[in-house]
């Protein structure tokens, strides 16, 4: 996590336009809580554009990630974006008790 902090304090010093953190729900990953992650981003960074890239509509639920995203969004004054996607891996599933057809 250290790494993806440091990452995104780069990137807008360097002067990039946007940095988009992936969501993963597994133990070969460090992200599983991207919101979180973006507002920590936020915190330390002033310019640049944060998104997710991307947020599963298959498991999420849309009021709570409205929320998260829109309190994330107040910590960055307006730089936080959403990218939604259907699914990519099916291994997603299992943790929240999905089933694959």
């Amino acid at each position: 996590m250290k790494q993806i902090l440091e990452m995104a304090e780069i990137a807008d010093e360097a002067g990039l336009d946007i940095i988009g953190v992936g969501e993963h729900h597994g133990l070969n990953f460090v992200n599983s809580a991207t919101t979180t992650t973006l507002a920590a981003m936020a915190a330390i960074t002033k310019r640049i554009r944060l998104t997710s890239a991307t947020t599963l509509l298959s498991t999420v639920d849309p009021v709570r990630t409205f929320q998260e995203f829109s309190t994330a969004d107040l910590v960055a004054d307006g730089r936080v974006e959403l990218i939604f996607g259907r699914r990519a891996f099916t291994d997603n599933f299992p943790p929240f008790w999905f089933q694959y057809e």
